[in-house]
């Protein structure tokens, strides 16, 4: 299944490349949730380029997609808004970077004060925001290693004193050390 995706995927993109296709994809919202709902499959091939075939969509035509945000009522940053509260980190990530060129593309101005303008908007972006804060801070809670705690392989290294070396070995048993 993931094949086919990736074939479909490259025709996709393929047909995305001219501006009328573009409009029509952009326009269809069947097709459209077709395509967020494969950036959030399971199987990260698939995902990946689901996500590849979505930003190409959103950032090749500007002028396209600044005419359909604004004929679209904030339907597209709608149909995003998954996206951005995914449990997938990866997906919520390139989610967001996405959003970011989409609001910070000159061509999309209105649409960029129409969606920071909306409460529900912000507050879905701060909770994108503290979920990769949450994320980052639980890595680092779990760190099995500080500079007073040496990481698991260099015990054996360290633990036999200056006057071997620092990389001294335990000996081979029933082999003296030379």
């Amino acid at each position: 299944m993931p094949t086919i995706a990736l074939n479909c995927g490259a025709v996709l993109r393929d047909a995305a490349r001219d501006p009328r296709t573009a409009a029509r994809l952009l326009a269809d919202d069947a097709a459209l949730a077709a395509l967020l709902a494969a950036v959030d499959a399971p199987s990260f091939e698939t995902a990946s380029d689901a996500f590849a075939t979505l930003r190409d969509l959103l950032t090749r035509h500007k002028d396209v997609v600044a005419a359909h945000l604004e004929a679209g009522d904030g339907a597209l940053f709608g149909a995003l808004a998954p996206l951005l509260a995914s449990p997938n980190y990866v997906t919520r990530r390139q989610s967001v970077r996405l959003l970011g060129e989409l609001l910070l593309e000159r061509a999309n101005a209105g649409a960029m004060l129409r969606y920071v303008g909306d409460p529900d908007n912000l507050k879905a972006g701060k909770e994108a925001r503290e979920g990769d804060r949450q994320g980052k801070r639980r890595g680092a809670a779990h760190r099995p290693h500080t500079p007073t705690n040496p990481p698991p392989f260099l015990s054996p290294l360290s633990s036999h004193g200056p006057s071997q070396g620092p990389f001294a070995l335990h000996p081979v048993r029933g082999v003296p050390r030379v």
